[in-house]
């Protein structure tokens, strides 16, 4: 009998660790006569969803060391007013009900207007970083920032859409007339559940991403 030798294959499978991107958000809304901010109308806390543009960004860091700086969110809001934020970066809301009326018509023609619905969130509470990088996670990413919703606005019944991202488009006069608004590089949305804003309510949105 031929004895044969008998030899055993040996496969080691190698796994990586999958590169996540994790967002949070946390929503509230207050009632403009509670000044210390301690009883939300609403509250509303969920997983947002990453846009295509934050990929790019971070792909863009890996192959390169030169321009990135073009991705780098700054936030710099300054008024809630969409239209006086153009080429700014934070977080908008969209309510939905006309904020902001602009004129959009040629020079010597007459009025036509577009208009623009979302909220900015520019401003912050004492003590607030509108956006910050803990010291521990060293991978995670903070924006918090606020509004008051317009005085001089119709009641807004059914919100729901938040976006951060980095260079705002508004429509500002006839030159941009047919425009949408938004971010040119939107890093991230959430949906929210649906709330209801009426003018002097404070809205309230804390971001948080987290890389790996």
């Amino acid at each position: 009998m031929d004895i044969k030798d008998s030899r055993r294959m040996i496969i080691i499978k190698k796994t990586t660790s999958p590169f996540h991107i994790h967002g949070r958000v946390k929503v509230q809304v207050f009632h403009p006569e509670d000044v210390e901010r301690k009883e939300p109308t609403f509250t509303d806390e969920g997983d947002n969803a990453v846009d295509t543009a934050l990929l790019t960004g971070i792909r863009n860091f890996l192959k390169s060391s030169s321009g990135n700086s073009a991705y780098h969110l700054t936030y710099n809001l300054t008024s809630a007013v969409s239209s006086a934020q153009s080429g700014k970066n934070g977080i908008a809301v969209d309510t939905g009900v006309n904020i902001d009326q602009v004129n959009v018509a040629d020079p010597g023609e007459s009025a036509t207007y577009e208009y623009n619905t979302n909220l900015m969130l520019h401003t912050k509470e004492s003590g607030d970083s509108h956006a910050n990088v803990p010291s521990s996670p060293g991978n995670r990413i903070d924006f918090i920032g606020q509004a008051v919703y317009p005085s001089g606005a119709s009641n807004a019944s059914s919100v729901t859409a938040f976006e951060v991202g980095v260079d705002w488009t508004a429509v500002t006069g006839y030159q941009n007339a047919g425009t949408d608004e938004g971010f040119a590089d939107p890093y991230a949305s959430y949906t929210a559940t649906a709330f209801a804003l009426a003018p002097g309510d404070l809205v309230r949105a804390e971001w948080s991403i987290t890389i790996g």
